[in-house]
């Protein structure tokens, strides 16, 4: 975790991370949970409520945040995903099947728009080139000139993600 963020409780106040800012965590009346320049949840719900309903929160944003940047990406790429599923892993941020199907995590959404974006025209350039050859790398590098550095900021937000304990 970072700084003085603990585990996910019912301490509204605290902030959580999405794309690169920290928003405040607040209890509101009512029985739906949503994101509202805060994540919002309902002041009577338990730990383990609030966790469910900041995931189920993640993965709205997730759902909408990623169609935008991966129609963007798709575009620059000349490829047409078949589509995309949202998926609660830690480990692999994002990847493509052979399908062409898309999946990311909405853990994903933790992290700044520069690792959304790499990991976006990682699985997009997976529809080109399947493996990680030296073409693969070009293509990314035709895409994201610094993608080697995004690449290891990437590793670093995958570890804040396995070091939480609410995720």
């Amino acid at each position: 975790m970072q700084g003085n963020e603990r585990p996910l409780s019912k301490e509204f106040g605290r902030r959580l991370p999405y794309r690169g800012e920290k928003y405040l965590l607040v209890g509101v009346i009512g029985r739906k949970s949503f994101f509202d320049v805060c994540f919002c949840v309902p002041v009577n719900y338990s730990d383990e409520q609030i966790k469910v309903a900041c995931k189920r929160i993640y993965c709205n944003l997730a759902r909408k945040d990623l169609a935008v940047k991966m129609q963007e990406y798709a575009v620059k790429l000349k490829v047409a995903p078949v589509g995309f599923k949202i998926t609660g892993a830690r480990t692999v941020l994002g990847s493509c099947s052979a399908n062409k199907t898309l999946s990311f995590s909405w853990c994903l959404l933790t992290g700044n728009d520069d690792v959304i974006d790499y990991v976006v025209v990682f699985a997009l350039a997976h529809m080109i080139e399947p493996k990680r050859s030296p073409e693969f790398r070009v293509l990314m590098e035709s895409i994201l000139p610094d993608y080697k550095e995004r690449q290891q900021r990437l590793r670093i937000l995958q570890e804040q993600i396995n070091s939480e304990d609410w995720i």
